[in-house]
């Protein structure tokens, strides 16, 4: 099919700048598979105050298409509404996407728009009429928070109901779309491809956990935090992956605690770094108070890491099923005993890495890459007859 060769265009808030940008990573490697299949991508998103990498965006082959705003450097999901100024941001973030978006749907004809995130990129693509190439995957906070409230479930029902596919990465996410919001998915994992790691596993007298993310409320460092001091475990070292506006919060709270050579910030790194240091590590920790289904989770089980997590989005799922890790409430408590135990009974760790490759193929970008190609190529066959 490399001869149809499908215009594809992909709107999103999150796209990364560089290697080591943690939010929409994801969209880099399926880019990177969607071109090398023989599509021509275009993404559509806002310039960020953090400086992009030239040669890491080129080599995903999409074409950027950069719109300004009001927001500099925030994230979508920090950006509350009890402030006038981040109601600005908000609406300058919808406002000039959407324009951009009209402008590219002007000037050239796709196959197939996808749009990632339901909000915003789901406004920008709006359309009174359905439309049969218009794809939305719903991804995050767009299902797990917008969907329990009144104004916010209205909108997302009339957004689903005017595309011709909705995606989802979630098995729970499938349920609310089709029993909250009265909609049809279709599961579309967003794993990226980890480089094999440069280093082994060795068993260590310490507890070593690691956690990637954004150090944001919804990530819930600070239940981490607060769970390792609960527990009594004295011997353990926590490496943290990720930057985020709660970064100097934990930094304070590790030195009043006196956790400073325990727990170590290792700042945002990239993909070969994320590799190592799972493999190194003893448990991936999740601690987050909501989620969908965490890429950093099919990140863990590339390198054979089991995790301990908060029991959100699919996680809990896929912890029982496979047998790849254990999951407890999203509290300190919950998660201090969950720790504790994981550090008492240490055999535990063997027989759950030993089950990740029976998850690991499940998460494949390449298998999405390969379904949004097939549905582009479709679309432009039916075009060109």
């Amino acid at each position: 099919m490399t001869d149809i060769k499908p215009k594809i265009l992909i709107l999103t808030h999150c796209f990364p700048s560089d290697p080591s940008d943690i939010p929409g990573n994801f969209l880099f490697d399926l880019c990177e598979d969607l071109v090398s299949r023989g599509a021509r991508v275009s993404v559509v998103t806002q310039t960020m105050s953090r400086k992009p990498d030239p040669e890491f965006i080129k080599r995903s082959g999409a074409e950027m298409i950069y719109f300004r705003w009001r927001g500099g450097g925030e994230r979508f999901s920090n950006l509350k509404l009890s402030s006038i100024k981040n109601l600005m941001n908000v609406l300058s973030l919808l406002y000039n996407g959407r324009k951009t978006f009209k402008n590219q749907i002007r000037s050239s004809e796709y196959d197939l728009v996808i749009s990632c995130w339901l909000v915003p990129a789901g406004i920008w693509s709006f359309s009174l009429l359905k439309n049969e190439h218009h794809a939305v995957w719903a991804l995050g906070s767009d299902v797990s928070v917008y969907s329990k409230k009144f104004f916010h479930k209205q909108l997302l029902k009339l957004i689903l109901s005017k595309n011709g596919t909705v995606f989802t990465n979630s098995i729970n996410h499938q349920k609310v779309i089709k029993n909250v919001l009265n909609s049809r998915s279709e599961l579309l994992y967003t794993g990226r491809q980890l480089p094999p790691p440069k280093t082994i596993y060795k068993k260590s007298e310490k507890l070593m956990l690691l956690f990637i993310g954004r150090l944001e409320k919804v990530k819930g460092p600070d239940i981490l935090f607060s769970a390792l001091k609960m527990s009594g475990i004295k011997d353990f070292e926590l490496k943290i992956i990720g930057d985020g506006p709660m970064m100097t919060e934990l930094s304070a709270s590790s030195k009043s605690d006196g956790l400073e050579e325990k727990i170590f910030f290792l700042g945002e790194r990239d993909s070969a770094v994320i590799s190592d240091e799972l493999t190194s590590a003893d448990y991936l920790v999740i601690s987050s108070r909501s989620e969908s289904m965490p890429v950093v989770f099919w990140e863990a089980m590339q390198t054979s890491t089991p995790v301990l997590s908060t029991d959100v989005g699919d996680i809990g799922y896929y912890c029982e099923k496979y047998n790849v890790g254990r999951v407890c409430h999203a509290d300190e408590k919950s998660l201090s005993e969950l720790l504790l135990f994981a550090d008492e009974f240490r055999p535990m760790r063997d027989s759950m890495a030993s089950n990740t490759s029976k998850v690991r193929d499940l998460s494949s970008i390449r298998k999405s890459a390969e379904i949004i190609y097939k549905k582009a190529g479709n679309f432009k066959k039916e075009r060109l007859k």
